[in-house]
């Protein structure tokens, strides 16, 4: 195994013995290397870790009934039987000085689990053996793909970007609690990685995001600083930002709430509770789109509580009010008018009010149409070309598709 060779090298540099032993098996077998690699790169790094000079660490596999056994073991452990059990609930440690064992055995445990395995940790004489046994089923369902993370975001086309799939962004300096979070809902969604804070804030304005996941301790710019320049941009701000975090302490909700985090997690996380939470937050989104497409006109204030949101739709109305009636005014058009480029706006429009910006200008067409049919001594000519129609037709066929009644029906109504 190719992930071994680093820990042969890491062994001789540190002044520590390390043995290994695979088990040499002629039979093919289904398996997800990524995934195995992980967990026994964990495994060990967290052995090396805390494993004194002179002490001894081991690696053993085996495949038995297409089971496949993998054993760590490293002597001159000073842990407590009674800790065995916490192993697992140690996450992601923020402190330094803090001694837990971070990151690395939490992520195992996720990824056995994922894999439908079993994980134990036993402790005899100051020597710690963990214990893994992984099904090589290539039926597994929640088998996952872990992949290395060498770049600040996925490798997502334009194409992916501009499917109908929500985009989830997910922020954290630890590649393997990105990839962990993105393997959660790679199904469903379309997934944007970022290593800090900065980077994230450049991600989240170029591709506008449906939701967003988010570390509270990162490089260049945590979670809360990040949050609050997100939800200070009048082009984002009307992102839900979940954020998760070791840190427990009531301060640390506070900050969240007063940086307007819309959920606040804590590590580790209960992967469905963190599923739920973003599709609840998206849900609540898509309220407000639905109540867009029954106003006749743009309210900020009765649909949007937030006041960048409100600035944004009020800049929105000028522009409409300046164009609309100029049946050349487009898309692009638009973009240049509110100083965005095209797919800023486009994904703008659809999360916030859940229309692409050709369909948002016509409905916004249709719905000024609206009012001024009801004008006495007016023509369902003269309103077509007024609100922006080339063609009379089109546009009763556009009224009637939208208000379920031809202008003509609508105007002897009024």
């Amino acid at each position: 195994m190719n992930c071994i060779e680093p820990f042969v090298f890491q062994a001789k540099e540190t002044h520590k013995k390390f043995v290994f032993n695979i088990d040499k098996n002629n039979k093919s077998h289904y398996f997800d290397k990524d995934v195995i690699e992980k967990i026994i790169t964990n495994l060990l790094s967290n052995a090396f870790k805390y494993t004194s000079e002179n002490e001894k660490i081991s690696l053993n596999t085996t495949i038995i009934n297409e089971i496949l056994i993998i054993q760590v073991s490293n002597s001159g452990c000073t842990l407590k039987k009674e800790e065995l059990s916490k192993l697992f609930e140690r996450f992601y440690q923020s402190n330094d000085e803090n001694k837990g064992y971070g990151i690395g055995l939490a992520l195992v445990k996720e990824l056995v689990t994922l894999y439908k395995g079993e994980i134990s940790a036993t402790l005899d004489n100051q020597n710690i053996l963990f214990t893994v046994t992984l099904p090589l089923d290539k039926n597994n369902p929640n088998a996952i793909l872990v992949t290395n993370d060498n770049s600040n975001n996925t490798n997502v086309s334009t194409e992916e970007i501009n499917s109908d799939l929500p985009i989830l962004l997910i922020l954290d300096d630890n590649p393997d609690i990105r990839n962990l979070i993105g393997s959660l809902f790679k199904e469903d969604y379309t997934i944007l990685l970022a290593e800090d804070g900065e980077k994230g804030l450049k991600l989240a304005q170029k591709e506008i995001p449906d939701c967003i996941i988010s570390d509270v301790m990162m490089p260049k710019m945590n979670g809360f600083q990040f949050t609050k320049a997100i939800k200070t941009n009048e082009l984002t701000s009307f992102i839900p930002v979940i954020l998760l975090t070791a840190n427990t302490s009531e301060e640390t909700h506070l900050e969240s709430l007063k940086n307007t985090a819309d959920a606040f997690l804590t590590k580790p996380f209960n992967n469905n509770i963190v599923k739920e939470t973003v599709s609840q937050l998206i849900a609540e989104r898509k309220k407000l789109q639905e109540r867009y497409s029954q106003e006749l006109i743009l309210k900020p204030t009765d649909i949007i509580i937030d006041s960048y949101d409100e600035k944004f739709i009020n800049k929105l109305q000028i522009i409409l009010d300046e164009n609309l009636s100029n049946p050349d005014f487009t898309a692009e058009n638009f973009a240049n008018e509110a100083n965005l480029s095209r797919m800023q706006l486009h994904r703008k429009l659809k999360s916030l009010f859940g229309v692409a910006t050709t369909e948002f200008i016509r409905k916004e067409r249709l719905k000024l149409a609206h009012q001024l049919l009801q004008k006495p001594n007016v023509t369902v000519s003269e309103v077509a070309y007024a609100v922006g129609f080339n063609e009379v037709t089109y546009f009763s066929k556009c009224f009637k598709e939208h208000f379920s009644i031809s202008p003509s029906e609508f105007q002897k109504l009024h």
